[in-house]
């Protein structure tokens, strides 16, 4: 013990006892003082209500006074609720203290530095990451999701790790990158995906963040606004998420435990038709297609009906809906534990989790453990350091997921109801011949995925106080990545004829150094001014290598691996980059009222070309906290009320590649075997970055004593020198040229209300409300301004948002073959065909339908505390964004077309005569009039989810005590558990592609499961 808290203590004591009575009628009570998590609280005011004997907890957090029965206790400590005990017949009593709400003195991590919420200038929300709610989630993004205004989340794949859709205040580029900057404890983390194989198994990739254990996080902090991320200058467009992980903290050394265990389920899997209705329908589209072209049995081009091929012993429908997924039911496992704790001078946290998740689709697990450790320590009253190190290692066994060819669910759906995975003899049946499509219990059982990753990040800071008013901090920080994915198709996967077992193999290395500087000086002018003022330089350079190889033709299926091919090729490719920049930041508060925030960034990157490596990216803010004048002082309602406005400029580069604005020649064998070299890229010597000009206007109140906390924004963010790979002649030996070609704006509203509904001695509700607008919209493009088709489904064209979906719009059904249009009419179309809407020369016409962008979106979350009850209920929702289901377009809505087996509602209602249907045309073979891209397969992709559901009793500390243990709590949660929507398919977030231009197509994505855990955390 520390000489200074004896003398503390000791004279402390003095005065307390001083105070006393001569006689003091009653016992002495004793007990600890504790928070919710069991961690012992030093220093807490304990006092008789009403009397002058009081005392103090010691440095375990223990006590010692006298009452008498009828007395009440008062435990009361900064930063802490008060709480009171009524003394009784009770010799012991354990207080445990919670942490108080206070707005406005809450620390917020702005960016290199840290401020209270109270000088905050601009656009930051915040996430203070509770250790009973953290357990439960798999990942860090799905903590944010539905909390945090102006953040959408969006989880796009149902496979474990998949990386998911983040977006602050909607996209900020069409070809570029739209994910939003990740600093770890000061480091900026790459979101890269790091494998070569990703393209065999679909548009979800492994996300590297999701090597982050989310229960080492301390806060997560969003600079949503220019004014508060352009200090990152050339990355902030798209926002800045800053993660702080747990530190050590004063005070003898606490373990935590946690441990979870749950199951997961599919569910809202599609109808299919069965053997009757598919044969009642084919033969339908069959003897329609044979009556329109007037086709006779012996015709050549005549269809014959199908035959019922069940015979007698027929063992019923063989369900192809749920053969890609598990038979048995896939299991959740999650174990932490932690240590923590930490003398005046050193502190320190370390933690190591195992998380291991099996898929909903079969085959597909993924394993994870992570190791932390964060320490700091003080030197001398001058200098202090701290050291930060996370270790994390994935093993992914992947499946194929939005895969086109090789998709288990895109594969399976649309079987015939009356085929077998298996032949007769135990062979398996081939697609093509014994089944419509690929085999897909074959591609299960006869393929292998591993993909392994290793990640290492180490950070090392210094803060030396040069004087009583300037601080240097310089911080080196590595960021390490190796991977190998390997993926085996054995002879007997489907479509192998043309060799003997294939294997691919991935291997690359990245590695990230980053060197900051930083120098602050901070000081109190006159009692009223208060300055501080910061200047940084920055230096990151990032270079990754790859190889990737392929074998094939192997002895047997049991060899695999690329040694033992008989013919095989391969890959490889190293890039480097590098980036240097300079910031700075001026902030100015005058009386804590008026406060105006300065900050201006220069980035120097590599990527670019020599006349245009550097940007700057500057930003000026101010607020006024209007409650410090006098004329507030009457409205004592009003406990904290800001205006905010800012303007501010950032800059975005992740959609350049590393040498994409150099003309350089690559080194193949494109000539019969033989080397050569050819043109890699035509460069761009006037290639720029991307930049935003964002203009917040905004206000934060608090009310009723913290009761209710109101934060509202409206913004307007103007994107310029728009990346895009422009369509070059087929003269000039490469197809596009990435070009900065025009504007985009996004603006909204953001509101965020948080109150306190309850609270009183047993019983506490309180509200978090997050409610976002937004409107996207195209405001310029290439010359002309002409609209630019991307894909079979997208358009960009001005004055549309981006993702804008570009289909035939259905009017009908022709119920009579005399309301088709005579060329219509000629071409085949009949009664019982689709009435699309038609231009000025009688044909079909395509046009804008829908797009992809919702209007808002936003959740709401209760929680609920009843004596040692807790229930937490979170909800998500979304309005005004469309979803093409290429599910029907593709397979299931054919009714006929391709003898591919349909959706059962679909097939019921089709048009079988006139008045049957005006939505579902006729079975039809051979045609395609019937299936072009139109709006009948875009529908409402809005929904209401019920995100999750988490019901958790802490026991007493009087009951866990006698198990030597300082807390305990048991919780079960339930996730995904309602969805409310009108969209048909599986699942409304799920989306094809990241990608802002093509985004909102559902290509048979695996849906995200419904989960179920339980498990429990305790401290001792």
């Amino acid at each position: 013990m520390k000489i200074y808290r004896i003398i503390f203590l000791f004279l402390f004591g003095l005065f307390a006892a001083g105070s006393l009575p001569a006689q003091t009628p009653g016992r002495m009570i004793t007990g600890t003082v504790t928070d919710p998590k069991g961690e012992t609280l030093i220093g807490v005011s304990v006092v008789v209500k009403n009397k002058s004997v009081q005392t103090i907890t010691d440095v375990n957090g223990k006590y010692r006074i006298k009452a008498a029965p009828q007395d009440t206790l008062v435990f009361s400590y900064i930063g802490m609720e008060t709480k009171e005990y009524y003394v009784k017949n009770r010799k012991e009593i354990n207080a445990i203290l919670e942490e108080k709400e206070q707005s406005m003195k809450e620390v917020v991590v702005i960016g290199y530095s840290t401020q209270q919420r109270k000088d905050v200038t601009g656009a930051i929300s915040s996430l203070k990451i509770k250790d009973d709610l953290s357990a439960s989630y798999s990942s860090f993004d799905q903590m944010l999701q539905g909390q945090l205004s102006g953040v959408q989340v969006q989880s796009v794949s149902g496979t474990p790790g998949a990386g998911g859709a983040v977006r602050i205040r909607g996209v900020g580029s069409i070809n570029g990158g739209n994910d939003p900057l990740y600093v770890i404890d000061g480091i900026p983390m790459d979101t890269e995906d790091g494998s070569e194989l990703t393209d065999l198994f679909g548009a979800s990739y492994q996300s590297p963040l999701s090597l982050i254990d989310p229960s080492d996080i301390e806060s997560i902090d969003v600079l949503k606004d220019a004014a508060a991320a352009s200090i990152y200058g050339s990355r902030a467009t798209n926002g800045v998420i800053l993660i702080t992980t747990k530190k050590g903290r004063t005070g003898r050394t606490s373990f935590s435990v946690n441990m979870s265990s749950g199951i997961s389920q599919v569910h809202n899997l599609p109808e299919m038709a069965d053997t009757d209705l598919y044969l009642t329908v084919m033969n339908e589209a069959y003897s329609n297609y044979n009556r329109d072209n007037n086709y006779q049995p012996g015709d050549p081009g005549y269809q014959p009906l199908l035959e019922d091929p069940r015979g007698p012993d027929y063992p019923g429908d063989y369900d192809w809906v749920r053969l890609p997924f598990r038979d048995d039911t896939p299991v959740t496992q999650r174990y932490s534990i932690s240590m923590r704790g930490g003398s005046r001078d050193t502190k320190f946290y370390t933690a190591l989790s195992y998380y291991d998740q099996e898929g909903i689709i079969k085959t597909n697990r993924l394993r994870r453990i992570n190791f932390r450790s964060n320490i700091d320590h003080i030197i001398s009253s001058k200098v202090n350091f701290g050291v930060t190190i996370g270790l994390a290692h994935s093993i992914n066994n992947r499946v194929p997921s939005e895969n086109g060819n090789y998709g288990y669910i895109l594969r399976s759906f649309p079987q015939r109801p009356f085929d077998r995975p298996y032949k007769e003899d135990g062979s398996y049946a081939i697609g093509g011949v014994d089944l419509r499509y690929h085999n897909v219990q074959a591609m299960v059982n006869e393929s292998t995925s591993d993909y392994k990753i290793y990640q290492a990040n180490a950070s090392t800071y210094l803060n030396w106080k040069l004087t009583k008013d300037l601080i240097y901090k310089p911080q080196l920080s590595l960021i390490f990545n190796t991977n190998n994915d390997f993926y085996n198709r054995t002879t007997d996967f489907p479509n192998m004829d043309s060799y003997n077992g294939y294997t691919r193999e991935s291997r690359s290395t990245a590695i990230r150094y980053v060197l900051q500087h930083t120098l602050t000086y901070k000081t109190l002018i006159k009692e009223r001014l208060g300055l501080t003022a910061m200047a940084g330089q920055s230096y990151e350079h990032y270079n990754r290598s790859y190889v990737v190889a392929s074998g094939w033709d192997f002895p047997t299926k049991e060899f695999t691996y690329i040694r033992s091919a008989a013919s095989f090729g391969a890959n490889g490719y190293a890039y480097a980059s590098t980036l240097i920049s300079h910031f700075g930041r001026l902030d100015l508060s005058w009386d804590d009222k008026y406060l105006l925030s300065a900050t201006v960034r220069a980035d120097g990157s590599s990527k670019f070309p020599k006349g245009g490596m550097w940007g700057v990216f500057p930003s000026a803010s101010v607020s006024w906290r209007i409650s410090k004048e006098n004329f507030m002082k009457g409205f004592d309602a009003i406990n904290d009320w800001k205006f905010r406005l800012s303007w501010g400029m950032t800059g975005e580069q992740s959609g350049v590649g590393y040498y994409t604005a150099q003309r350089y020649m690559g080194a193949e064998a494109p000539y019969y075997g033989s080397a050569g070299i050819t043109l890699e890229s035509p460069g761009n010597d006037q290639l720029s970055w991307e930049k935003a000009e964002q203009i917040n206007i905004g206000t934060d109140a608090v009310l009723f004593n913290d009761r209710l906390n109101v934060s509202l924004d409206y913004y307007i963010k103007n994107t310029h020198g728009l990346l895009f790979n422009k369509p070059m002649p087929a003269t000039y030996g490469y197809k596009t040229k990435l070009v900065n070609i025009g504007r985009m704006q996004n603006s909204g509203f953001e509101l965020t209300l948080k109150t306190v509904n309850v609270k009183s001695r047993n019983f506490e509700w309180t509200s978090n409300l997050s409610f976002t607008t937004l409107k996207n919209e195209v405001k310029q493009l290439m010359e002309g301004n002409k609209p630019v088709y991307v894909g079979n489904y997208h358009i960009l064209e001005i004055g549309k948002p981006v993702g804008s979906f570009y289909l035939y719009k259905q009017e009908g059904i022709y119920q009579y073959d005399e309301e088709v249009p005579e060329n219509l009419y000629k071409s085949g179309v009949r009664a019982g065909d689709m009435k699309y809407a038609l231009d000025e020369n009688g044909n079909p016409v395509r046009m804008i339908v829908g797009k992809a962008m919702p209007d808002w979106y936003g959740g709401f979350t209760n929680t609920f505390k009843f004596y040692g009850f807790d229930l937490n209920v979170s909800l998500s929702f979304q309005y005004g964004n469309d979803i093409l289901n290429i599910f029907r377009s593709g397979y299931s809505d054919r009714l006929g077309q391709m003898d591919a087996n349909m959706l059962k509602e679909s097939a019921e209602n089709r048009w079988t005569g006139p008045g049957t249907s005006n939505t579902y045309p006729r079975a039809l073979f051979n045609s395609e009039y019937n299936n072009m891209a139109s709006d009948r397969y875009l529908e409402d992709g809005s929904f209401l989810k019920l995100r999750e559901i988490t019901l958790g009793y802490t026991l007493p500390v009087d009951w866990v005590k006698h198990l030597k243990l300082k807390y305990l709590r048991i919780y079960a949660t339930a996730q995904n558990l309602l969805t409310w929507t009108k969209y048909s398919g599986m699942d409304p977030e799920v989306s094809y592609t990241l990608s802002p231009r093509e985004m909102g197509q559902d290509f048979f994505g695996t849906p995200n499961p419904r989960m179920y855990l339980v498990g429990l955390s305790l401290n001792f």
